[in-house]
């Protein structure tokens, strides 16, 4: 099945608004923007955030041992 034909099941006749656009299935990712913001958010939680937290484990553990 594809996309189209999904859309037209989904609105059953209505026109076709910004926000059917943009949300296909459970997520909205459909503009560039959408999509760099959901990257961003997977990128800070899944990289950045982690690796702050271990970053601050060794500085607090080297400044023990001075």
């Amino acid at each position: 099945m594809n996309k189209t034909h999904k859309k037209a099941q989904r609105n059953e006749g209505r026109p076709d608004t910004r926000a059917d656009r943009k949300t296909t299935g459970s997520r909205s990712i459909s503009t560039p923007t959408a999509r760099i913001k959901e990257f961003s958010k997977k990128v800070l939680h899944d990289y950045v955030i982690p690796m702050t937290r271990i970053i601050e484990h060794r500085l607090l553990r080297l400044e023990q041992s001075l």
